[in-house]
């Protein structure tokens, strides 16, 4: 991903990643924008089943709290998937809040169960000094991607025109009504 920002921490790019080594974050932190390459764009496309590569751009800031990094910002996006009905294309317009909490890990026992309350689900472990910010940053869109995207209905009911009558009535049908006709022939 190309990034800008002032200096302050150094960020090392590599496809879909943009891994920032926390040792030479400053104490006033770290303020970039993230926008994946053409070559990122269409690893994107592929990892999340796209039908052509996203746009993208990400504005981050990174900061210490104590021994705590945080990561805050704002995606946007704008993908176009395939409808789960008809296969058309579904365009996708993103605009998602990050806000992640990176706490290290206990010194003593890296494997060390955290107990984590309900205001603690947004924190990541933190080991190895670095974080990888392209990697947060495809998450967080993977996420926000509607999972179900569906077109307008003249491309669903265009779709419908070349469903057999009998594949129409296998959609119809109860999943459970396929297991008790399983079931009933068992017996």
């Amino acid at each position: 991903m190309r990034h800008a920002g002032p200096s302050g921490g150094t960020a090392m790019t590599h496809a879909l990643t943009t891994v920032l080594k926390l040792d030479e974050l400053s104490p006033a932190g770290l303020a970039l924008t993230l926008v994946p390459t053409p070559d990122e764009q269409a690893a994107l496309a592929e990892r999340f089943g796209l039908l052509e590569p996203p746009e993208l751009h990400a504005e981050l800031t990174v900061r210490t709290e104590g021994e705590d990094v945080r990561v805050f910002g704002r995606l946007r996006a704008h993908a176009v998937q395939a409808c789960v009905l008809s296969g058309a294309p579904v365009p996708e317009d993103i605009e998602e809040a990050i806000d992640t909490l990176y706490r290290r890990l206990p010194a003593n026992d890296p494997h060390a169960e955290i107990e984590l309350s309900e205001d603690d689900l947004d924190i990541e472990p933190l080991a190895g000094g670095q974080i990888d910010l392209g990697e947060l940053v495809a998450q967080c869109f993977g996420v926000a991607l509607n999972p179900y995207p569906h077109a307008s209905g003249d491309a669903v009911a265009e779709a419908r025109r070349f469903v057999s009558d009998e594949e129409a009535e296998a959609i119809r049908r109860n999943p459970f009504a396929v297991l008790k006709q399983a079931h009933d022939l068992g017996e």
